[in-house]
This record gives structure tokens, C-alpha cells and sequence, in this order.
């Protein structure tokens, strides 16, 4: 099994209203996190939801549908939601979860928490 991540990080995040809302993730080969980590085949799926672990869908963040961009020789994935997309956000609290398919058939849920939109 790919081991990457040890374990899941728990991080709440805001998403203020009025213009666009961008989050960058970096991954590394090295524990002092100099060397990126070549991320070909990976995907981050991003799942916005009214509650854990099976709430309604609200969101879904991927590369798939453009809300994630990948650079896999920089290792790294870009999140972006336009200002348009958070105004069609109906609600103000909800919880996310990100998972990181490994392209090997494993995948991990590396972070989650509670989304605020404001």
C-alpha cells in the first residue's frame, strides 16, 4: 500500500462570500518538505456535505470537473470555487472530506472538517 500520509488532518475552513476562494496542497517525497512528490495517476476529491459520513451532497471539488487542478511533476493540487459558485451555495455550515486516490487502488481520506461560508 502507497503510504504517504500517515494520518488524516482535521482542519476547519472559511469560505467568505464576494470573490473567489483558492487552496493549495503540496506534497512532498521528503520529510522536510523540499522534494515534491512526483503525484501522476493521483486524484483529490473534495466532498462537501450537510453531515458526516453520508449527509447530503452539496459540493463536489475534483479535477474532473475542473475545481481542482492538478500538477503531478510539482506535486501539487490547486482548489479553486469561482465567486459565482460560492454565491450558489444555499447554506452556511456543512462539513468536507477529501480523499486522495493513490492510482494504485488504495485511496485515504486525508482531511476533513467543518466548512463556513460567510
Amino acid at each position: 500500500m502507497t503510504d504517504i500520509i500517515q494520518q488524516y488532518l482535521r482542519d476547519d475552513i472559511e469560505i467568505v462570500r464576494g470573490g473567489d476562494w483558492h487552496e493549495t496542497w503540496n506534497l512532498y517525497s521528503d520529510n522536510a518538505g523540499t522534494v515534491p512528490l512526483d503525484t501522476t495517476g493521483y486524484t483529490l476529491t473534495r466532498e462537501i456535505r450537510k453531515s458526516h459520513p453520508n449527509g447530503e451532497l452539496l459540493d463536489t471539488l475534483s479535477v474532473e470537473n475542473g475545481k481542482i487542478i492538478h500538477t503531478p511533476a510539482s506535486g501539487q493540487f490547486n482548489l479553486n470555487l469561482t465567486e459565482a459558485e460560492i454565491d450558489e451555495y444555499d447554506f452556511v455550515s456543512a462539513v468536507y472530506r477529501d480523499v486522495l486516490d493513490y492510482g494504485d487502488g488504495n485511496k485515504q481520506v486525508v482531511r476533513l472538517g467543518n466548512v463556513k461560508v460567510v
